[in-house]
This record gives structure tokens, C-alpha cells and sequence, in this order.
């Protein structure tokens, strides 16, 4: 076996830390109700196979060691920050629920990351919100989380 290079390292490390996440994340939603739960379960049970393909493409690299050294400190401070922002986005689905999380997330992730002007990011929030409260609590009189601090008032 070859001998990892210290950047491949750290991808396949993130790899696997993206997979215990994902997997401690479905175990979670195994405490929603049937109805709340589905859809937590389901997207658990997604985001466990991707990353669970994603540690084994690493693993793949890491062994062939195919990527150059630029590529890999890229790689390995994108997969950081994209990993950055699915924590924050579970952090806060956690304590303010779907309803606030998903229209601050796309609002903040369009001006800091995208660079996009803020009334275009306001707007595809807005929207996002409308969406999300249109398909899952009207029509499908779907019950969204409601996160730690509004739990506490309703």
C-alpha cells in the first residue's frame, strides 16, 4: 500500500466525518413522529449514501494518490467549507426550525458565497419560504420542525 500524502489526508478525513454526521443525523430523526419523520428519514438515509460513496472515492484517490497537490489543498478547503455550511444549516434547523432556517440560509448563502446584490437574495428567499410553506404545510398539511426556541412557545 501506498504511503497517503498528508493533503490527501484530510479529504478522506472529511469524507468520513461527512458520513458520521449524516449517520448521527438519521439516528436522530428516528425520534420524530411518523408523520414529521418521513421526510427526515428519507433525506438521513440519502445523505447517508452519498456521503458514504463520496468516503469511497476518496479512499480510491488516496490510494492512487491521482490528484495534483494544487487540486487536493483546493479540494480539501472547499469540502472544509462546504462542510462549514451544512453544519451551520443543521445547527440552526435545530434550534430555529425550517421556517427561519431555510429562508436566512439561502439569503446568506446568495450574498456571502455568490456574491449576488441583497434584493435579488431577499427575493429567491422569499420565495423559497413560500414554496416550502405552499407544498409541505398547506397542501400536504405537512408539520414542519419548529426548532428549540419556538417549540418552547407553541
Amino acid at each position: 500500500m501506498r504511503t497517503p500524502s498528508t493533503l490527501t489526508r484530510p479529504t478522506v478525513l472529511i469524507s468520513v466525518a461527512l458520513l458520521a454526521l449524516a449517520i448521527i443525523l438519521l439516528v436522530l430523526s428516528q425520534e420524530f413522529g411518523r408523520s414529521s419523520g418521513m421526510f427526515p428519514r428519507f433525506i438521513g438515509w440519502v445523505f447517508v449514501a452519498l456521503a458514504a460513496a463520496d468516503v469511497l472515492v476518496q479512499l480510491g484517490r488516496w490510494y492512487q494518490q491521482s490528484l495534483p497537490e494544487a487540486t487536493e489543498t483546493s479540494t480539501t478547503v472547499k469540502q472544509l467549507k462546504a462542510m462549514g455550511w451544512l453544519f451551520g444549516l443543521v445547527v440552526f434547523l435545530f434550534v430555529f426550525g425550517f421556517l427561519i432556517t431555510i429562508p436566512l440560509y439561502i439569503f446568506v448563502f446568495l450574498t456571502w458565497r455568490s456574491g449576488h446584490d441583497r434584493a435579488k437574495s431577499a427575493a429567491i428567499s422569499l420565495g423559497a419560504l413560500f414554496f416550502v410553506w405552499i407544498i409541505f404545510v398547506w397542501l400536504l398539511d405537512y408539520e414542519l420542525y419548529v426548532g428549540l426556541i419556538l417549540e418552547r412557545f407553541l
